[in-house]
Protein backbone atom coordinates (compact mmCIF):
# COMPACT_ATOMS: atom_id res chain seq x y z
CA UNK A 1 0.00 0.00 0.00
CA UNK A 2 1.22 2.91 -1.09
CA UNK A 3 1.33 6.48 1.10
CA UNK A 4 -1.13 8.19 -0.94
CA UNK A 5 -3.76 5.12 -0.08
CA UNK A 6 -2.46 5.30 3.25
CA UNK A 7 -3.63 8.99 3.54
CA UNK A 8 -6.82 8.77 1.53
CA UNK A 9 -7.98 6.14 4.35
CA UNK A 10 -6.86 8.61 6.75
CA UNK A 11 -8.52 11.44 5.27
CA UNK A 12 -11.85 9.89 4.51
CA UNK A 13 -12.70 10.69 8.35
CA UNK A 14 -15.79 13.44 6.78
CA UNK A 15 -17.49 9.72 6.46
CA UNK A 16 -16.70 8.79 10.43
CA UNK A 17 -20.04 6.84 10.47
CA UNK A 18 -19.86 5.11 6.90
CA UNK A 19 -17.88 1.81 6.96
CA UNK A 20 -14.90 1.32 5.05
CA UNK A 21 -14.54 -2.34 3.61
CA UNK A 22 -12.74 -4.51 6.19
CA UNK A 23 -8.89 -4.62 5.74
CA UNK A 24 -7.43 -8.21 5.91
CA UNK A 25 -4.20 -7.43 7.44
CA UNK A 26 -5.56 -5.58 10.73
CA UNK A 27 -6.12 -8.15 13.39
CA UNK A 28 -7.60 -7.86 17.01
CA UNK A 29 -4.56 -7.29 19.21
CA UNK A 30 -3.41 -4.95 16.39
CA UNK A 31 -6.31 -2.44 17.66
CA UNK A 32 -5.72 -3.38 20.82
CA UNK A 33 -1.85 -2.56 20.82
CA UNK A 34 -2.80 0.86 19.01
CA UNK A 35 -5.40 1.90 21.40
CA UNK A 36 -2.57 0.96 24.23
CA UNK A 37 -0.19 3.03 23.25
CA UNK A 38 -2.14 6.23 21.81
CA UNK A 39 -4.49 6.01 25.05
CA UNK A 40 -1.88 4.78 27.93
CA UNK A 41 -3.90 1.63 29.13
CA UNK A 42 -3.73 -1.85 28.96
CA UNK A 43 -5.81 -4.38 26.67
CA UNK A 44 -7.03 -5.75 30.37
CA UNK A 45 -8.53 -2.76 31.24
CA UNK A 46 -9.87 -2.18 27.56
CA UNK A 47 -11.49 -5.50 27.55
CA UNK A 48 -12.54 -5.42 31.49
CA UNK A 49 -15.47 -3.60 33.46
CA UNK A 50 -14.06 -0.22 34.17
CA UNK A 51 -15.92 3.02 33.92
CA UNK A 52 -12.70 5.37 34.75
CA UNK A 53 -12.99 8.16 31.66
CA UNK A 54 -9.90 6.91 30.27
CA UNK A 55 -10.38 3.63 29.84
CA UNK A 56 -13.84 3.69 28.72
CA UNK A 57 -13.01 6.69 25.69
CA UNK A 58 -10.22 3.58 24.80
CA UNK A 59 -12.97 1.62 24.43
CA UNK A 60 -14.98 3.74 22.52
CA UNK A 61 -12.50 4.34 20.23
CA UNK A 62 -11.37 0.42 20.12
CA UNK A 63 -14.71 -0.46 19.53
CA UNK A 64 -14.55 2.28 16.08
CA UNK A 65 -11.52 0.70 14.95
CA UNK A 66 -12.94 -2.51 15.06
CA UNK A 67 -16.47 -1.80 13.24
CA UNK A 68 -14.21 0.50 10.74
CA UNK A 69 -11.63 -2.03 9.95
CA UNK A 70 -12.69 -5.15 10.43
CA UNK A 71 -16.69 -4.83 9.86
CA UNK A 72 -17.69 -7.18 12.65
CA UNK A 73 -21.30 -6.89 14.21
CA UNK A 74 -22.22 -5.15 17.22
CA UNK A 75 -23.14 -8.33 19.23
CA UNK A 76 -19.28 -9.68 17.70
CA UNK A 77 -17.87 -6.80 19.37
CA UNK A 78 -19.85 -6.66 22.24
CA UNK A 79 -18.57 -10.49 22.86
CA UNK A 80 -14.90 -9.35 22.71
CA UNK A 81 -15.49 -6.58 24.74
CA UNK A 82 -16.25 -8.90 28.11
CA UNK A 83 -19.62 -9.65 26.37
CA UNK A 84 -21.09 -6.47 26.24
CA UNK A 85 -25.13 -6.20 25.21
CA UNK A 86 -24.94 -4.85 21.36
CA UNK A 87 -26.40 -1.70 22.10
CA UNK A 88 -23.49 -0.73 24.52
CA UNK A 89 -21.23 -1.08 21.25
CA UNK A 90 -23.54 1.27 19.75
CA UNK A 91 -23.80 3.47 21.85
CA UNK A 92 -20.03 3.40 22.46
CA UNK A 93 -19.56 4.32 18.28
CA UNK A 94 -21.81 6.82 18.83
CA UNK A 95 -19.86 7.99 21.61
CA UNK A 96 -16.46 8.11 19.87
CA UNK A 97 -18.09 10.21 17.19
CA UNK A 98 -19.19 12.77 18.90
CA UNK A 99 -15.92 12.42 21.11
CA UNK A 100 -13.92 12.81 17.78
CA UNK A 101 -15.57 15.79 16.53
CA UNK A 102 -15.88 17.83 19.25
CA UNK A 103 -12.89 16.92 22.12
CA UNK A 104 -9.06 17.72 20.40
CA UNK A 105 -7.72 15.04 23.18
CA UNK A 106 -9.78 12.35 21.74
CA UNK A 107 -9.12 13.17 18.35
CA UNK A 108 -5.35 13.20 18.69
CA UNK A 109 -5.03 9.62 20.19
CA UNK A 110 -7.44 8.05 17.96
CA UNK A 111 -5.76 10.04 15.09
CA UNK A 112 -2.53 8.24 16.48
CA UNK A 113 -3.78 5.28 17.14
CA UNK A 114 -5.27 4.58 13.57
CA UNK A 115 -1.76 6.02 12.13
CA UNK A 116 -0.27 2.96 14.76
CA UNK A 117 -2.46 0.57 13.45
CA UNK A 118 -1.67 1.64 9.72
CA UNK A 119 1.65 1.46 9.88
CA UNK A 120 2.18 5.12 9.05
CA UNK A 121 4.68 5.94 11.40
CA UNK A 122 5.75 9.95 10.03
CA UNK A 123 4.56 12.33 12.37
CA UNK A 124 1.54 14.48 10.58
CA UNK A 125 0.57 17.50 11.93
CA UNK A 126 -2.47 17.05 13.20
CA UNK A 127 -5.25 19.82 12.71
CA UNK A 128 -8.57 20.31 15.21
CA UNK A 129 -11.63 20.32 14.64
CA UNK A 130 -11.94 17.84 11.45
CA UNK A 131 -11.52 19.11 7.99
CA UNK A 132 -15.79 19.11 7.50
CA UNK A 133 -16.23 21.08 10.89
CA UNK A 134 -14.17 23.80 10.07
CA UNK A 135 -15.67 24.84 6.58
CA UNK A 136 -19.21 25.23 8.59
Amino acid sequence: MNMHVKRDIIDCRASFSGRMPPVPTVWLDEILIAIESAFDVTAKDVCGKSRSRNVSHARFAAMHLMDKYKGYSLNRIGIYFGRRHHTTVLHGLRRAERLFLTSPAFYERLTKAELALIGNIESKPLKWPPIEERTQ
